[in-house]
């Protein structure tokens, strides 16, 4: 007997091949764009440094809070340092003075970057400079403000992770 695709399952393909479809030009003009800001981001990342030391623990923490830094994200930071984590905060958009300095006193350094690349390019940006400074890390974390972490008091996830035999390890929500 002949089995039907269900509706749902047909419009979410169509809905994928439409939203493909929509990023073709983006291969015509995001490498000339990736090229420049490769030539140019030395110029154009402020970066900051905070009041945490550097250390073999790093955490890339990518934010993105255009109208103000949440609280959480502060949080976020006392939790990796708590942890011996040095953040090295990545920025997507201009901080004001005041998140700056706040985050100045729960990072190891903050960097304010073009929103190029989105949540990639932040990513790409902060292991960039870690290769800059030359700073190799024996543990890297990557996350971003959209995750809110820890969510209890006494989490041990990333005591837990490290615990974990593998060279690769990760949070799903």
């Amino acid at each position: 007997m002949p089995r039907t695709i269900e509706r749902w399952k047909v419009r979410r393909e169509l809905q994928r091949l439409n939203q493909q479809l929509r990023a073709l030009p983006e291969f015509v003009y995001e490498p000339p764009l990736r090229w420049w800001h490769d030539r140019t981001r030395a110029h154009r990342l402020k970066i900051r440094n905070g009041s945490v030391q550097a250390n073999a623990k790093v955490a890339v923490y990518l934010v993105y809070q255009p109208e103000g830094l949440a609280a959480s994200s502060l949080d976020t930071c006392s939790h990796l340092v708590d942890n011996g984590y040095a953040p090295l905060v990545v920025s997507n958009a201009p901080l004001s003075d005041r998140d700056r300095e706040r985050l100045q006193t729960v990072s190891w350094r903050v960097v304010e970057r073009p929103n190029f690349g989105y949540d990639f390019g932040g990513y790409r940006d902060g292991i960039w400079l870690l290769d800059q400074w030359s700073l190799k890390p024996q543990t890297l974390i990557l996350m971003n403000d959209s995750v809110w972490f820890p969510v209890f008091d006494g989490d041990q996830t990333l005591r837990r992770m490290e615990m974990m035999g593998s060279a690769f390890r990760g949070i799903l929500k």
